[in-house]
């Protein structure tokens, strides 16, 4: 199945699963937030393996050390 044809079953299941992140039981492993600025140093930690967990960019106005 699929969730144009069971709507309601990806909304029962995207809830479950989002309310165990919102309770803590699932903690995803992030990298160092970086700046778009340094895409090409994101993509470098990521093909040489340097990375534990996933890495999040934002636009660099928004970045703050």
């Amino acid at each position: 199945m699929n969730r144009k044809k069971q709507p309601q079953w990806f909304f029962d299941d995207f809830y479950k699963v989002f309310n165990l992140f919102l309770n803590g039981t699932v903690n995803p492993e992030l990298a160092p937030v970086l700046p778009m600025s340094q895409i090409a140093e994101a993509h470098r930690k990521l093909e040489f393996g340097e990375l534990s967990g996933k890495q999040v960019l934002i636009p660099d106005p928004l970045f703050i050390k």
